[in-house]
């Protein structure tokens, strides 16, 4: 299959800036195996040798772990750096039975197995949805789909990050230092916590022109009826974590139940009307609003731009009394000011604009709105 335009311009920037390869491949062994065996409750190790197709598998660290725990392995990659980088791995740790090929998604050969892993790779593809289906198709039954991706709300500050590295030029140069003067803690936490270099950093979250993030809801429907999800992560109580590097509390599981029993102990007769009212007011105007930075070069203010804001004000101006619903508000109210600002005529200035950003108490502030979410699906024996 040949690629498009603009996958080809994604595979030119993970050949020149390969943004998987870790510093240190033993560190990186610990973060996998702290994914699989605490986080989504999968304890690799102890299942017996198992049949693992990984699709878009980078620089091998994860195949090569599965391999080191015992299983037969096929490793796939449409980068042949990533595959070089592969194969030293598995020369390394002397795995015999891990293999790596280079091949584009769609043309890898479809073949059942026991587990599935498609990690970070789905979201830059031209059609996400298309590419689950195609992976559902190699799950054996009883078999498991493990996929790590972008979602479209937990990502809707990334998506208008991304925008905003655009605003004083498009050129690669010109959104390098635009991202790093805008948002360099961002970076620099980025690069902390997945061991890569700077430009892998920015090459692949900012000058990367694909990000397609998926909607949690078309998501489950996809799955609805032959598959039952088998865990996730972060799980829907509370959002403690970005990524898999970085888990944003200590002891997240205690805090994670601290908090949890917090909202429960808040709970009243009334909350299932609020939930309804939710559903059908706050949510729908919600996702109008996820839709609305997806790919966008550009904000002006404009016909479509005053109707978006017309649905962020019913949004922001909702009243209903939930616990953290107070910061939401003005993350909000944040982003309203924010879209407003960008969006006018003249040119807005470069630092004052840095001084907006710098002022806000929630919007762009630590983790907020970045991250993969992680979902293993189980394939229901019929």
């Amino acid at each position: 299959m040949k690629l498009t335009k603009i996958n080809s311009e994604v595979l030119k920037i993970y050949k020149k800036f390969n943004p998987s390869i870790p510093n240190n491949f033993n560190k990186r062994f610990l973060v996998i195996k702290n994914l699989f065996e605490n986080l989504l409750k999968f304890p690799i190790h102890d299942f017996k040798s198992k049949k693992i197709i990984e699709f878009g598998c980078g620089t091998g660290t994860t195949s090569c772990y599965l391999g080191l725990n015992g299983h037969k392995v096929e490793g796939y990659d449409f980068n042949k750096f990533s595959i070089e980088h592969c194969l030293t791995l598995k020369k390394k740790f002397n795995l015999r039975t891990v293999k790596f090929f280079e091949k584009e998604f769609y043309n890898i050969k479809i073949k059942k197995y026991d587990i599935v892993i498609c990690n970070a790779v789905i979201h830059h593809l031209d059609n996400p949805y298309k590419a689950i289906n195609f992976l559902k198709k190699f799950v054996k039954k009883n078999g498991y789909l493990i996929l790590g991706f972008g979602l479209d709300s937990s990502n809707l500050q990334h998506n208008l990050m991304k925008l905003t590295s655009r605003l004083y030029g498009i050129k690669d140069e010109e959104i390098y230092e635009n991202s790093n003067f805008f948002f360099k803690k961002h970076i620099d936490r980025c690069v902390k916590f997945s061991q890569r270099k700077r430009k892998n950093v920015v090459y692949d979250q900012f000058i990367n022109p694909q990000h397609n993030y998926i909607n949690l809801n078309r998501l489950i429907k996809i799955f609805k009826g032959d598959y039952d999800l088998y865990s996730q992560w972060p799980s829907f109580s509370f959002p403690i974590s970005d990524t898999y590097n970085n888990i944003t509390c200590k002891n997240s599981n205690l805090i994670n139940a601290k908090y949890s029993s917090i909202f429960w102990s808040s709970k009243k007769n009334s909350d299932i009307k609020n939930i309804n009212k939710l559903d059908k007011t706050f949510f729908n105007n919600c996702e109008i609003l996820f839709k609305f930075f997806k790919n966008k070069k550009k904000i002006k203010f404009n016909l479509q731009t005053k109707n978006f804001l017309k649905k962020l004000s019913k949004v922001r101006n909702y009243k209903i009394k939930f616990p953290l619903f107070d910061e939401i508000k003005i993350y909000l109210n944040e982003l309203y000011d924010f879209i407003i600002f960008i969006s006018s005529k003249k040119q807005v200035n470069k630092y004052r604009l840095k001084h907006k950003i710098n002022n806000y108490k929630v919007l762009f502030k630590e983790h907020n709105g970045l991250g993969l979410n992680f979902f293993i699906f189980k394939k229901k024996a019929k």
